[in-house]
């Protein structure tokens, strides 16, 4: 997506953003909806998922992204060649300039966090939780984990009764958490610091919630009169601009409309409520998808002529494709060519359905998944796709031709490095082979033999069990319960504690399917379950586990059971 497009695609979603503010906060207003906090935060993250949400439009570019055309000369005239200035860029240097306004607010934010961790330092404690500073004009509460209400000094000189109802104001602030939802206010208005209609509404959501806690505070004072007194106080009081990332206990411009929420307060019904959300919201999408429409967002647009290699699509525009996997099957065989479908495309854009139309079996399942992950332009159609697969071009390095699995490996052992080990068949050798060979078992090994004859160069993967000699027999094995087989263990050293895993609190058990040899050692570990932070702690314990042997008819055995390895702070 060049700038032009990104540019004339935040237009568009402005408009869009300020209907949608527009609708939601007129609707509240009209139904006369009182202290609407949670509907507000709503509509902001609707706002802030907007792009998300609808679908973008993919057709021709922009006017405004193409080149102008070139001026016409008149017959018979010679022409003249004027030199052109260089054409202004307006469009990245809009976005620098928004970019530019961004790492200002976002420096003004940090200056601001920076300020509440002085005023912290430097304040005078006054009860738990509470400590009075000259730096401030007015009360002020922010912290996450060890928050504190900062008090100037006339406020802490002021009555008793008026100065509780301001702590009682500020306590609601601590016990909701809102300085989380403040912090994360600025953080969305360091991104729309140019968004008149973003900042309106963060705005009526910092009102709203002041008359929310300003509600419960006057539940928890002596008397709506009192807090009231001190509303007035604080105002009075604050002359000094407010800087900080943090809730203030009074914004002035915000008095009249607290004080008058506080005395006009008379409640609504239930019924009154649902109905007067059900409308606004109903308000609000329709004006979503009225503005979606009118203001669409532009995907890139594609060149019908310059399609992703090996594509072909025509009946429908296609705005998203990804290649599809190669089946490990057909490399093998060397199979290739195009398969040819056919594709429904529905109303959002998304591949609903495809259908083979030729192309070779062994490939077919492989370019319907893919088909179907793509997007193609909003508007109900039928494409028709051609997919070519070519087969990728040979690597420097030697292939897999063949594989080998000692006589002398069990049973179980076997089939499952059969089923890891064959799509490594016409693969190039890769050095991870005899990490993958000893996830099965710590016990196997593995050598390459290379032989050429008549020309033809083959590589055969042999895997090997050195406790085993080919036709010798296989011991038994038995399966023994977890608790029973607990009492046999003879070493068990304990599991090291992940750093990031302590760091991140995280506790838990990890539980593997174990196979124990007829010498004690345990030869096979499977993670049944357990948190990917504590896995491979408890893997390389497990490991070192030495057990008595376990005898069937005076003969040693092999063991199958369950390990638990358990993790507490």
């Amino acid at each position: 997506m060049n700038a032009t497009l990104m540019v004339l695609n935040g237009a568009a979603y402005c408009l869009q953003a300020g209907a949608l503010i527009a609708a939601g906060v007129g609707a509240i207003r009209l139904l006369r909806v009182e202290r609407p906090l949670a509907f507000l935060q709503t509509l902001l993250l609707a706002v802030l998922l907007l792009p998300i949400l609808q679908p973008w439009r993919a057709d021709s570019e922009p006017a405004a992204s193409r080149p102008a055309a070139a001026p016409a000369v008149a017959s018979g005239a010679a022409p003249v060649e004027v030199p052109a200035p260089p054409p202004v860029d307006w469009a990245r240097w809009t976005l620098w300039g928004l970019a530019a306004g961004m790492g200002l607010r976002a420096a003004w934010m940090g200056m601001g966090l920076w300020r509440l961790r002085m005023l912290r330092k430097y304040a005078v404690p006054l009860q738990p939780g509470v400590a009075v500073s000259t730096g401030i004009d007015g009360p002020v509460t922010f912290g996450f984990l060890r928050p504190i209400i900062l008090v100037p000094p006339p406020v802490a000189a002021m009555p008793e009764a008026v100065r509780n109802a301001i702590l009682a104001h500020e306590r609601t602030h601590v016990r909701r958490r809102d300085w989380l939802f403040a912090l994360w206010e600025e953080v969305v208005l360091c991104v729309f610091w140019f968004h008149p209609a973003v900042w309106f509404l963060v705005g009526q959501i910092r009102l709203t919630r002041e008359q929310v806690v300003d509600a419960e505070a006057c539940r928890l004072s002596d008397s709506r009169a009192t807090y009231i007194d001190a509303l007035l106080a604080v105002a009075d009081a604050r002359v000094q601009p407010y800087v900080a990332p943090a809730p203030p206990f009074l914004r002035r411009r915000q008095l009249a409309a607290r004080i008058r929420s506080l005395v006009e307060e008379a409640g609504m019904s239930r019924f009154r409520l649902f109905t007067s959300y059900s409308a606004a919201l109903l308000a609000t999408a329709v004006a979503a998808v009225w503005m979606t429409a009118s203001f669409p967002l532009h995907g890139a647009p594609q060149d019908p002529h310059a399609a992703p290699d090996g594509i072909a699509v025509s009946g429908a525009t296609l705005v998203f494709s990804r290649p599809p996997t190669y089946p490990p099957a057909a490399r093998r065989a060397g199979v290739s060519g195009p398969v040819q479908l056919e594709v429904t495309v529905a109303a959002n854009g998304e591949a609903t359905d495809a259908r083979v139309l030729s192309g070779p079996q062994e490939l077919r399942r492989a370019a319907i998944d893919a088909v179907l992950r793509w997007q193609f332009a909003p508007g109900p159609s039928t494409a028709q796709v051609t997919i070519e697969f070519r087969m990728p071009p040979e690597t420097d390095g030697p292939r897999i031709t063949a594989i080998v699995i000692s006589d002398g490996i069990p049973a179980t052992e076997a089939a499952t490095l059969r089923a890891r080990l064959e799509l490594l068949i016409g693969q190039p050798l890769a050095s991870d082979v005899q990490a993958e060979v000893q996830r099965v078992s710590p016990r196997l090994t593995t050598r390459l033999e290379q032989k050429v004859s008549d020309g033809v160069r083959t590589l055969t993967l042999f895997v090997d069990s050195p406790g085993f000699r080919a036709g010798q027999p296989i011991p038994p094995r038995i399966r023994i319960g977890a608790a029973v087989q607990a009492a046999n263990i003879l070493d068990k050293p304990e599991a090291e504690y992940p750093a990031l895993a302590r760091q991140a609190r995280i506790q838990g058990t990890v539980r593997f399917d174990v196979i124990i040899d007829n010498t004690g050692a345990v030869i096979s570990a499977q993670l049944v379950n357990g948190h990917p932070l504590l896995v491979n702690a408890a893997l390389a314990a497990v490991q070192k586990y030495r057990y008595r042997l376990t005898q069937l008819n005076g003969q040693p055995v092999e063991v199958v059971t369950q390990v638990d390895v358990n993790f507490a702070l």
